[in-house]
């Protein structure tokens, strides 16, 4: 019989013994009606890999031991998974007991992907709020707050088991998602928290070339080398924040239109570009612009279009925030926004220099 160890390279018709270590059922609608599939973690006593299973009895679940016959081991996202189809015979084995060798590749924040859905990472956990949810008629709760290192930040959540705020710990079994194009991880009961001892991690400086995933918490610099034209005053909806400059929400008709303040530009630091944005409050605190008493005039939109672009462009800036991707590419939502100091050229340098003298 076929052990997970023994599993290098896809597989066409393969036979193998494994425990459930968690599985799930996820509904889905296509061209072709609405289905469901299973989707999962299996092992034995020499490691771990996930499953996704097209036909599989509703009566199996996490524990239970169980023979999959005639199944395949097809690369997803770069790594290997289990496939069970309707050719794919799963047999129950209530009488067979199993110890599964759980491993978990060690990530920093920055390096978080989709590829290894199960990971192992080291931090500190901030922020913690608490919140109860229903689904599928039961009720239960669901902590949040960030997981910071040396890298960056990322959203973490917490189902049912409660995180301590300020906690220094390593984290096996933490599941990496990705939501709006910002990567978070999620734990649960089967996940380990074992606490660390560790030095509270600064803000990290970025090239932009480095960033290739969302992360919270960090810092770039550069140039604003393009101020898109539409920055400054704009009306938006107070129920969806849409932008609603000539007249009111269509989805939202009778919601009074606000006057709100943004900007978006180009950054480039030498090593790339990127596009970049800035909210009310960041934009306000940086330009020195009145937000009390803002009107939505012509002569309005003018002036304020003028101090932003006498503030950002062309200037040296440091940027605090995060990155996101998208099919469009690479983005950064500002959060505060200087101009460039000594100490902060002292820093950048310092960067540059990394893996060259």
């Amino acid at each position: 019989m076929l052990k997970i160890a023994e599993i290098k390279d896809e597989i066409k018709f393969a036979d193998i013994t494994v425990k459930v270590v968690n599985i799930r059922e996820k509904e889905y609608e296509n061209e072709k009606g609405k289905g469901s599939y299973y989707y999962g973690i299996v092992g034995d006593e020499t490691g771990t890999l996930p499953l996704t299973a097209w036909v599989f009895p509703s009566t199996v679940q996490a524990g239970d031991v169980i023979e999959l016959k005639n199944c395949s081991v097809r690369k997803y996202n770069d790594r290997l998974r289990i496939y069970a189809d309707s050719r794919s015979e799963v047999v129950l084995r209530p009488d067979d007991k199993m110890e599964v060798k759980r491993t978990y590749k060690e990530y920093k924040v920055k390096d978080l992907n989709l590829k290894d859905q199960y990971v192992a990472v080291s931090g500190i956990i901030t922020g913690i709020e608490e919140r109860t949810y229903e689904k599928d008629g039961r009720s239960g709760v669901v902590y949040s707050g960030i997981f910071a290192d040396d890298t960056g930040t990322v959203r973490i959540s917490s189902f049912g088991v409660k995180m301590k705020e300020n906690l220094k710990a390593r984290i096996t079994g933490a599941r990496v998602q990705e939501y709006r194009g910002r990567i978070r991880i999620s734990i649960n009961e089967n996940s380990v928290i074992t606490p660390i001892e560790m030095q509270k991690p600064g803000v990290p400086l970025y090239r932009i070339s480095e960033l290739s995933t969302g992360i919270s918490g960090i810092e770039v610099t550069g140039i604003c080398v393009m101020l898109g034209e539409r920055s400054g005053l704009s009306m938006r909806c107070p129920e969806c924040r849409k932008r609603v400059d000539d007249g009111n929400c269509q989805e939202h008709p009778d919601a009074k239109p606000y006057v709100d303040l943004y900007a978006y530009f180009t950054l480039e630091d030498g090593t790339s570009t990127m596009q970049c944005s800035i909210g009310r409050e960041a934009l306000a605190k940086f330009t020195g612009i009145k937000t009390e008493s803002l009107e939505y005039t012509d002569d309005e939109i003018a002036r304020i279009h003028g101090i932003i672009e006498e503030k950002i462009m062309g200037k040296p800036l440091l940027l605090k925030g995060e990155s996101t991707t998208s099919p469009q590419g690479l983005s950064f939502r500002a959060e505060e926004l200087t101009h460039i100091d000594s100490d902060v050229i002292k820093k950048v340098q310092a960067i540059m220099r990394m893996g060259i003298d």
